[in-house]
């Protein structure tokens, strides 16, 4: 192997041992002894990757910037540096830069696709943090992230998450029709993060709640436990409303049956374990 390799090895495998700091100065070596456009934005990467991971996101930001600043890498490599600057402002609370960061991966000719999906449902979660009047141009930037060739089925299981999330914030009154839609085209999508579909599991059963059709609704929570990795946050919160459903039904012995199982679920959600214990305590014995 060449020394420019050696020093790449010898970088990853001081991070695999934790040793960040020790595995970004071989990085840097190798950054000297890079001999091309290609090892340069490699390095600079690795570079990047150990500055993130000690939680120097602005160096990070910076070393990524660079690589994607290399005219002679290949493009994916380019739009990967760009859009790992855009995380790396966005961890650090710099959101304007973070936004200038995705944009400039949907600028970039020959860019990954899964980059670009990515830039687009991020710049719609920036613009969703800066709250309701943002609301309707972050929606399009998650109906670019849907709707962009080749994109990665994570981040468009996020976007429609996220389309629902939006409706359903502006209005529930108004927009649960569309928000429901949103939620099951989430829960439906190929290769979807099972984390973003159970959320959207756990809000289509909170949209026939709202119209008042409990029985879909409990059927719809059933589904959000049967999901084999759906988040146990999410579960616990299905198994949560269960309870509440039949306690509002005023089935109170179906009602203790369902909340009593909360706390008991792996890695329930600490503040559905709390309102389950809430409503424990108003049911008579």
């Amino acid at each position: 192997m060449s020394a420019y390799s050696d020093a790449i090895q010898a970088g990853h495998q001081r991070r695999g041992e934790g040793r960040h700091a020790e595995g970004r100065a071989e990085f840097e070596r190798a950054l000297s002894l890079a001999s091309n456009d290609d090892e340069r934005g490699n390095a600079h990467l690795q570079v990047g990757w150990a500055f993130c991971a000690e939680g120097q996101h602005l160096q990070g930001a910076a070393a990524f910037e660079r690589a994607a600043g290399l005219g002679g890498l290949e493009p994916q490599q380019r739009s990967q540096g760009q859009f790992s600057a855009g995380h790396c402002y966005w961890h650090a609370q710099r959101h304007a830069e973070a936004k200038a960061a995705f944009e400039k991966v949907l600028s970039l000719s020959g860019a990954g696709p899964w980059h670009k999906s990515g830039a687009l449902a991020s710049i719609g979660h920036l613009l969703t943090g800066e709250g309701k009047p943002r609301y309707r141009e972050a929606r399009a930037y998650f109906e670019r992230a849907v709707k962009s060739d080749g994109a990665h089925p994570h981040n468009v299981s996020d976007a429609l998450s996220m389309l629902g999330n939006l409706y359903w914030w502006e209005s529930a009154d108004r927009y649960w029709r569309e928000a429901r839609a949103a939620y099951e085209k989430a829960v439906n999508s190929p290769g979807g993060h099972p984390h973003h579909q159970s959320h959207a599991q756990n809000m289509v059963a909170h949209t026939y709640r709202h119209e008042g059709n409990y029985a879909v609704s409990l059927e719809e929570f059933r589904k959000t436990l049967a999901m084999e990795l759906g988040h146990p946050h999410h579960k616990s919160e299905a198994q949560l409303h269960l309870g509440i459903i039949y306690f509002d039904l005023q089935n109170h012995p179906r009602a203790r049956e369902e909340l009593g199982k909360v706390a008991s679920m792996p890695m329930a959600h600490e503040d559905s374990v709390r309102r389950a214990q809430d409503y424990l305590g108003r049911i008579k014995a």
